[in-house]
């Protein structure tokens, strides 16, 4: 009787410890679905916030604008600062640029002269005004004109013999860029779109990150992307971004950006936004661009991204690093020869030259018959005797 009871007391903490398992694995079940439902949740509202502001820079169809430039280089502090005015047009990816600045110039000299003011220029650790006021340097005011067309850079400086067309990977570092990546840019460059910016659809993780940001009224969004690079955004109402900050997870490299928005003065465009570069938390260089005279969805003439439009003096040599060649320019585009060879008489000219020159000949023939007439008539006076 006993042995019964045991058993049967035994089969009920079987079932119960079962069935108690059973509701543990249900449960965790349970969980990891709405814990799955929560974070595809975020997943979804991190890529709206991100879609919500590509689409409001992208409405943005063209435009014009006044910049002004601010570099300045903390990590060498004798170097200086330096700024630049842009006056900029755009229309979708096009772009045309004219940027003033202040640059440094080595003064003439021969090849070793120059080598040994370069040594000295490092050796007085970057310091500029130092080295202009000793007469090694001087500071020449520069104009440049830019036009991206999507593919290549055309520039035209002031201070440079030739103008150059580059590759667009080659011109990153050019004075022009898209000022509808203002902002969410770390740091804003020719060739870069709203799309680059914004690279959801390349990203391993799309989330909302969990930290204090809700009380600022901004949501954190975070891509984690290729290569162990991972980009944050902070976003606020009218799917502005106030912050955006790319690292790699080893921090060795971060950059940040700070945008600030006012509607009367650039509406999606920030108004000012400012650029940090970090290596090894070791602040390297700081750029504000400040934006003024905002026009945007306005009729842009597409003359305006010609090569014209670079004002470049007839016969000027163009080096073009895409086609690999030098070119010139004729006036109204680019031709392969110098233009002493490829101004070639026209037809009417050639009919013209050749009338003028036989009328020459003609006159010229003339001339010398009634010399040679005159010069026999005065030789058989002075031959023939006196009577």
């Amino acid at each position: 009787m006993m042995n019964k009871n045991t058993e049967s007391v035994r089969g009920t903490r079987k079932f119960c410890l079962g069935r108690a398992s059973l509701v543990m694995i249900v449960a965790v079940a349970i969980g990891d679905v709405a814990a799955h439902k929560a974070a595809a949740a975020d997943n979804d509202d991190a890529i709206a916030l991100l879609r919500g502001v590509e689409n409001v820079r992208n409405k943005i169809a063209s435009g014009q604008l006044k910049i002004f430039i601010l570099i300045e280089h903390p990590s060498s502090p004798k170097y200086g600062s330096d700024a630049i005015n842009l006056e900029v047009v755009f229309d979708g990816i096009k772009m045309h640029s004219t940027g003033k600045r202040r640059i440094m110039a080595k003064t003439d000299g021969s090849p070793e002269e120059q080598k040994r003011k370069s040594d000295k220029f490092v050796i007085m650790d970057q310091d500029r005004e130092a080295f202009v006021n000793q007469g090694l340097g001087k500071w020449v005011q520069e104009e440049v004109k830019l036009i991206y067309n999507g593919e290549t850079l055309a520039l035209n400086r002031s201070s440079e013999l030739v103008a150059r067309i580059l590759p667009k990977n080659k011109g990153r570092d050019e004075i022009t860029f898209d000022p509808r990546i203002l902002g969410i840019s770390t740091y804003p460059v020719a060739n870069v779109t709203v799309e680059d910016c914004l690279p959801y659809k390349g990203a391993s993780l799309v989330n909302l990150a969990d930290d204090d940001s809700r009380q600022t009224q901004l949501r954190h969004v975070r891509l984690k992307l290729p290569k162990n690079q991972v980009k944050d955004y902070w976003i606020g109402q009218g799917f502005t971004v106030a912050k955006t900050e790319s690292h790699d997870e080893s921090l060795k490299r971060r950059r940040v950006a700070w945008a600030e928005y006012d509607e009367k003065r650039g509406g999606p465009i920030p108004w000012r936004s400012t650029y940090e570069t970090f290596v090894n938390e070791k602040l390297k260089n700081r750029v504000t661009i400040t934006c003024s005279d905002v026009q945007l969805n306005i009729h842009t003439a597409p003359s305006a991204f010609d090569l014209s439009a670079l004002n470049l003096s007839r016969g000027k040599m163009v080096i073009d690093e895409e086609a690999g060649k030098v070119r010139y320019w004729d006036g109204k585009q680019l031709v392969d020869e110098p233009l002493g060879s490829v101004e070639r008489p026209t037809k009417e000219f050639d009919e013209r030259t050749t009338r003028r020159r036989f009328i020459t000949f003609i006159i010229l023939s003339t001339v010398f018959l009634v010399l040679v007439v005159t010069w026999r008539r005065r030789f058989q006076r002075t031959a023939t005797p006196n009577n």
